[in-house]
């Protein structure tokens, strides 16, 4: 009886999923901050992203922004390289009108609305990047809501 017990409650521990609100994906790893970077930006140009900006010194990449396909957003990923850890945040955008291709690029990728809501394509792209990296640098992904 205690060993179901205990495997009912491993099981709701691991299917919790990501909360709501979470605007941050962190990936923690041993490789050392130099090669971190590099694979990081790789990643992201095997992802479909473009590189905006680029700052060593700080190690920053900015991507511009990215059309998920098939629906009406545009991811921009800013990806941040310290302690052996990546930082995965971003904005998105998305078309106003049929027939328009003016993008607002001012709201933060947040897990928030339904499946297939501009919020949550916007999350999925960022997620998939992120799922990506850590399998490439054998990486442990949390999530975490900021301000």
């Amino acid at each position: 009886m205690k060993l179901i017990v205990l495997l009912l409650f491993s099981c709701s521990v691991f299917a919790q999923g990501i909360t709501k609100g979470t605007n941050v994906i962190i990936i923690s790893t041993t490789m050392p901050d130099s090669a971190l970077y590099k694979v990081a930006g790789k990643s992201l140009l095997e992802n479909g992203y473009t590189i905006n900006k680029a700052n060593r010194d700080f190690m920053e990449i900015q991507t511009d922004a990215k059309k998920v396909k098939g629906r009406n957003s545009y991811p921009r990923l800013v990806v941040s390289v310290n302690d052996s850890k990546v930082k995965v945040s971003g904005y998105f955008g998305s078309e106003f009108g049929l027939e328009s291709n003016v993008t607002n690029d001012i709201t933060r990728i947040t897990y928030r609305g339904m499946s297939g809501s501009p919020f949550m394509v916007a999350f999925e792209s960022m997620n998939e990047y992120a799922k990506g990296l850590a399998a490439t640098i054998g990486g442990n992904i949390s999530y975490v809501i900021t301000k």
